[in-house]
């Protein structure tokens, strides 16, 4: 007990004791519950009127909980305050309660309790006088010689107040008692006027007139309790950045005390010597501020009435229309105070006016026009004063939107049917604050008076002023009344009216019945109908085909589309390719037979149902309205050769046999094979496409998974020299290992993964997977060998991609000069200046560059000079045509190509070399390096080591010795 009370000596007036202790921790998901000691003090920790724990320790640990998943249990003792205390510490000692709160903290303390790094509040040495004194806060100027009771208690309170008084410049007399008891009667007799307490313990009917000398006060542990400090530590951290101002909001709402306002001396001496200042009050903000009858009313009206009272202010109203306005007064010279300055008005921006502390508090909405569009067309953040004025702007679509005090615009929108068709986005509300602007012109001692007053009114005198101002029952102009009004006043006339419309009405009623039935049956045409070539639209064919489907008719879909009608419309004019297409609905006509219908589904796009059994009988008739329509383009378009293509599937078919949905998409598919195909108009949906179709789709579903599962190998095909024969690389070739579907081949993916981009994490995975095997032959002894990777045209227009590459070298620590990087031609053609940017980046980090299939396409030799490539790979199709060659033509150019990458240094390739004469065919033309099924096909790793790998190793390491 002796060792408590030391202690307690020590803290600074511990006056909360918040205890945690992890009771239960009963399964997972469930809250910790700590237990909290709880000494009664108010303000701090104390019971309500209702015996429920409060005070700003209950509501900080509440906040704390929402990052710790803390309950509490709060623990209570009997006995003064100081007798509570020193039990809930000794609690504390033994373990029975884990964390008490309100603590100072001092090495004595650290010894026996834990503490965290950061505190959860601040209490401050008051200057405390009686709540009725005539003393004002901080008037230090006429503080000289006030008697300050203290004593033996209170000594190190007094240092403070001793630098507090040097820093601020006034003296006072120090009379000394014998206990902290009676230097607090002291005061309340009247024999000394103040006394030091602490701010957040201050008696009743005592007031601070000034506070200093900060100190943070903490949470403290039962000294066990480090994993509970820990959890408490990351709670304050993280509630500290989500809410710095909690503090602050707290120690306001229980422990700062606003008193009585109480002017100074100097204060009236300074008002006294301003004389009759201009204060501008705006019309039309009411309730806030308004005119009415020629007099200033509203919140402002009634806080300057009060102010004035209390101060001797002497003031003239000055009315604006406006921020604007107002702006011009004061730099003319004609106002000196802003009654009622928003804190989101243009006030704001003017230089050389300074705010008060807001006495109202509120709101701003945001108000549109019924005309008003796009808000990104207005300025929605500008605030507006003059409510009524704004409002009525709106209302006739002078303005499309305006933000607005919420107060003022509920005022405004009791005048119904005034405002009535105004849009007001309730959701749009922010925080608005209310100041008095206080100008160069005046002395800036009137700002302080004015905070002061401000600080010093209570929430009943702010809300009895507001009040006041919102009783004020709204009232129309006559002009507004004549607008509200209106419809009755010209009601008389809309009945005389009514009379005679009523006789036309009836006159013109048979015609209009008529006219509706007219319209009925266009809108029944368009809703079945193509409006240019009056052919079915879309959604009837689908109905007449599942009709069909429903009865199992048999039948032949064909959907036909055309090569490049946009050409035709760009060329010829949409009126000729209008033309055009009714001459195609006119073939489709001329074959259609009983039963068969047609759609002009879009643009250039129509189906067809045929009744027909055989697809032999079907492509007859196809290709008999291919030639009609082909007529009809030569009549229209003259020579322009029109290509069309159908994809055609049969109903009765499997799979799914009669199933419309699904023969509609089979009919999409098939046209759009038709599409690329170069050689065949007419491509008809079977078993072998519908297996492409589902391989592809099984693709696209589970190409991300077979990624991360890696299912696809790594397959590598030997690049040989053609001088020496032995290995000199080989070319890295992907194959889809499928747990469910067996192998699948580079054609059954690699198209759709072009399409759709995935080919960039794909070529990005082999490269990995390439370097990989590297390392693992370099640490099994091995000799690598150059390995080619194809990357796809997307990573070079990617972000990063070298440096993607070299992270991926870095990673498996393998040059990258092991690393041939292929590209096609036809990526280089039509980005040459980008692509070789590109190139130059990638050898400059080590890189080799291949430039595969030359010769597939659209080769340019005048490009292949351009281009920084260390390796030429001709297409197999070249060497076929070489090898084929009777007059000798393809080898001469073959020839000249190689010659020509020899001058310019770059390294050829043959590709497919399958025969012994292909392979002496490249050899007379100084081809480099041959590739092709005569060396090997595709090998799995282990198959490659064997078969090339190994035997290469044992020659360079023989070579070696």
């Amino acid at each position: 007990m002796r060792r408590i009370k030391q202690i307690l000596g020590l803290a600074l007036t511990v006056c909360i004791c918040v205890s945690c202790t992890v009771a239960v921790r009963a399964g997972m998901g469930q809250k910790t519950v700590v237990r909290v000691g709880f000494p009664m003090q108010y303000g701090i920790s104390y019971l309500d009127d209702n015996g429920k724990y409060a005070g700003y320790m209950v509501d900080y640990l509440e906040q704390l909980s929402l990052y710790t998943n803390w309950d509490y249990e709060y623990v209570t003792v009997d006995g003064d305050l100081n007798t509570q205390i020193v039990t809930l510490m000794e609690m504390m000692l033994d373990g029975e309660i884990d964390m008490m709160g309100t603590m100072n903290r001092s090495p004595e303390l650290e010894e026996i309790f834990l503490y965290p790094s950061y505190s959860y509040g601040t209490t401050y040495t008051a200057l405390t006088v009686r709540e009725d004194s005539a003393w004002v806060e901080d008037d230090f100027s006429n503080w000289n010689g006030m008697k300050i009771a203290t004593s033996e208690e209170q000594t190190q309170r007094m240092e403070q107040l001793e630098q507090f008084a040097q820093l601020n410049d006034f003296t006072y007399e120090a009379v000394p008692y014998d206990s902290m008891a009676d230097a607090i009667e002291a005061v309340r007799s009247g024999e000394a006027d103040a006394t030091l307490q602490v701010d957040i313990a201050m008696l009743n009917n005592f007031r601070s007139i000034a506070r200093f000398s900060p100190t943070p006060y903490y949470f403290a542990l039962y000294r066990e309790n480090h994993q509970l400090l820990q959890t408490l530590n990351t709670a304050l951290y993280n509630l500290n950045r989500a809410y710095p101002h909690l503090q602050t909001e707290l120690y306001d709402e229980y422990f700062y005390s606003y008193g009585h306002f109480m002017l100074s001396e100097d204060d009236k001496r300074h008002i006294a010597q301003m004389g009759t200042l201009k204060v501008a009050f705006c019309d039309g903000n009411a309730p806030l501020q308004y005119v009415k009858d020629g007099k200033v009313g509203g919140m402002a009206a009634t806080f300057f009435e009060e102010f004035a009272k209390a101060t001797g202010l002497q003031y003239e109203p000055v009315i604006v229309d406006s921020c604007a306005h107002g702006i011009e007064l004061i730099e003319a010279g004609e106002v000196d105070l802003i009654a009622c300055a928003a804190s989101t008005s243009s006030y704001i921006a003017v230089d050389g006016i300074q705010f008060s502390l807001p006495y109202f508090s509120g709101s701003s909405l945001l108000v549109s026009s019924p005309m008003a569009t796009d808000p990104a067309d207005y300025d929605t953040q500008r605030f507006y004063t003059n409510t009524q004025k704004v409002l009525n702007s709106l209302r006739k679509g002078e303005m499309g939107y305006a933000r607005l005090d919420t107060y003022s615009v509920n005022y405004y929108l009791q005048k119904k049917v005034l405002y009535d068709d105004l849009k007001v986005d309730w959701s749009s509300s922010k925080n608005v604050s209310y100041c008095v602007g206080v100008t160069s012109r005046v002395p800036s001692e009137l700002l302080s008076v004015f905070n002061h007053y401000i600080s010093a009114l209570t929430d009943v005198e702010s809300q009895s002023m507001f009040y006041r101002a919102v009783s004020e029952k709204v009232e129309y102009t006559f002009a507004e009344w004549l607008y509200v009004y209106k419809f009755y006043l010209i009601g008389a006339a809309v009945v005389l009216g009514l009379a005679v419309c009523l006789c036309l009405l009836y006159r013109y009623g048979k015609k209009a019945r008529h006219e509706m039935a007219l319209t009925q049956q266009q809108l029944e045409q368009l809703s079945r109908y193509d409006a240019l070539t009056g052919a079915y639209n879309g959604g009837e064919f689908r109905s007449m085909l599942g009709t069909a489907c429903s009865q199992k008719i048999p039948m032949v879909l064909v959907a036909l589309n055309l090569r490049n009608f946009k050409y035709i419309n760009e060329t010829y004019g949409m009126s000729t390719a209008d033309q055009f297409l009714c001459g195609i609905k006119r073939c489709l006509d001329s074959i259609q037979q009983p039963g068969e219908f047609f759609c002009r589904q879009s643009a250039d796009v129509f189906y067809i149902a045929l009744r027909e059994t055989e697809p032999g009988k079907a492509m007859a008739r196809i290709e008999m309205l291919q030639n009609r329509i082909q007529r009809t383009a030569t009549t229209l378009l003259g020579q322009y050769p029109v290509s069309i293509y159908c994809g055609v599937v049969l109903t009765a078919a499997t799979p799914e046999p009669f199933s419309a949905s699904a023969k509609h998409n089979y009919m999409m598919a098939a046209l759009a094979q038709a599409k690329k195909s170069q050689k065949e108009n007419v491509c008809i949906y079977d078993q072998k496409l519908h297996k492409a179709e589902q391989t592809r789709l099984y693709a696209e579903s589970n190409m991300h998974r077979a990624l991360e599962q890696e299912e696809f190998q790594l397959y590598l095909q030997p690049k040989i020299d053609l001088t020496t024969g032995l290995l000199t690389g080989a070319e890295a070739l992907v194959r889809w290992q499928t747990k469910d579907r067996g192998m699948l081949f580079p054609d059954q993916f690699i198209p759709l993964f072009e399409e759709n981009g995935f080919c960039v994490q794909l070529d990005l995975y082999m490269v990995e997977h390439a370097c990989r095997q590297l390392r693992r032959w370099m640490d099994e002894g091995m000799a690598p060998t150059n390995i080619s990777v194809n990357q796809t045209r997307l990573l070079f227009a990617s972000e990063g991609y070298v440096n993607k590459l070299l992270a991926i070298t870095e990673k498996y620590g393998i040059s990258p000069q092991y690393i041939t990087l292929e590209i096609l031609e036809s990526l280089v053609l039509d980005h040459v200046d980008h692509i070789n940017a590109c190139i130059e980046e990638l050898r400059a980090a080590g890189f080799r560059i291949s430039m595969d299939d030359f010769g597939s396409g659209y080769s340019s030799l005048n490009t292949l000079g351009r281009l920084k490539i260390d390796e030429l790979k001709l297409d197999r199709l070249f060497l076929m045509g070489a090898a084929k060659d009777t007059d000798g033509s393809q080898r001469k150019i073959m020839a000249c190509i190689l010659e020509l990458a020899k001058q310019l240094h770059i390294s050829t390739v043959a590709e497919g070399v399958e025969t012994r004469e292909n392979e002496q065919m490249m050899v007379q033309l100084c081809c480099n390096y041959g590739q092709g099924y005569y060396y090997s096909r595709p090998l799995t790793i282990e198959d490659f080591e064997r078969d090339f790998l190994e035997p290469y190793s044992q020659h360079v390491q023989a070579g070696v010795r």
